[in-house]
């Protein structure tokens, strides 16, 4: 009896209070199923089946509250072996009328009902998981579209600072403007434009295109929707490379090149000539 006491009570207290995980440890769990097995080994063969129903039978409770438990730490398969363990030695002990009056009924029940908490405790840790991941991403999205946006104010600050001179040279001409302070005097409103209206399309390589094609007297327009706010850094520059590289193939026209929001892609160039239809190009990225 001490024994089977010490072995019930070595399994069922590290089961209820031990490790952070809700997942017991394998060799834990299969420490219970000896513990089912080995307890009534040791005390059906000194009770006489005329018992049945008295306290002589108490451990099949005892193991049937620690299946309970060893199920709600999401070791069902172990903690359904014990239930089948201690039923069949209960059978085999006293007979099929065995199973109402030692408490086999209410071991199932016990089981039934740890399985059953286990399961509801992994939904609700899946769910919070599942919130926490989408919380993580949110704040990062939220962050990077808040450097975005700082640095978006940064660059039009320079370009204003840079632009002071040639606005005080504009405001200092008086009557007609020369062709070269006209030419880049168009040039800087819109490179100005380009950094309110273009923000997140705007990186070295598009700024370089853009000067070239202006420089061949194509017309280009920048507008950013959003499409690149949730865009990794690698591949928002790897979809302007390609936007660049279209830009200096163009010869003559207008040019649009548009992030839009909402759509399967981040961006797309058209390309179009007064007096022809169809586009000269039309790109998707």
């Amino acid at each position: 009896m001490i024994i089977s006491v010490a072995l019930y009570l070595a399994g069922v207290i590290p089961t209820l209070t031990m490790f952070e995980l809700l997942k017991l440890p394998r060799w834990l769990a299969a420490f219970n199923l000896g513990i089912a097995v080995i307890i009534p080994a040791l005390l059906l063969p000194g009770i006489d089946p005329s018992q049945v129903g008295d306290y002589s039978t108490w451990f099949v409770g005892a193991i049937a509250s620690l299946s309970a438990a060893t199920a709600f730490r999401d070791r069902i398969t172990f903690a359904l072996l014990m239930v089948i363990v201690v039923s069949a030695q209960v059978i085999i002990w006293g007979g099929a009328g065995a199973i109402m009056g030692t408490g086999v009924v209410g071991a199932v029940i016990f089981f039934v009902v740890g399985a059953l908490m286990s399961k509801g405790i992994r939904g609700t840790q899946s769910a919070a998981e599942e919130y926490r991941a989408k919380l993580r991403k949110t704040l990062a999205n939220t962050a990077f579209v808040t450097a975005s946006r700082e640095e978006h104010k940064r660059r039009i600050a320079e370009a204003l600072v840079q632009s002071v001179p040639q606005l005080r040279e504009i405001a200092q001409t008086p009557g007609e403007f020369a062709p070269d302070l006209k030419q880049r005097s168009e040039l800087l409103e819109a490179a100005l434009r380009d950094e309110i209206r273009g923000r997140g399309l705007i990186n070295p390589a598009i700024k370089q295109a853009v000067l070239g094609a202006r420089g061949r007297g194509i017309e280009v327009i920048l507008l950013d929707e959003g499409g690149l706010d949730d865009a990794t850094t690698t591949e928002r520059d790897a979809i302007l490379l390609e936007a660049a590289k279209a830009i200096d193939s163009v010869e003559a026209g207008r040019i649009t090149l548009r992030a839009p929001q909402g759509e399967q892609w981040r961006v797309t160039l058209m390309a179009t000539r007064s007096g022809v239809t169809a586009p000269d190009l039309w790109l998707k990225f």
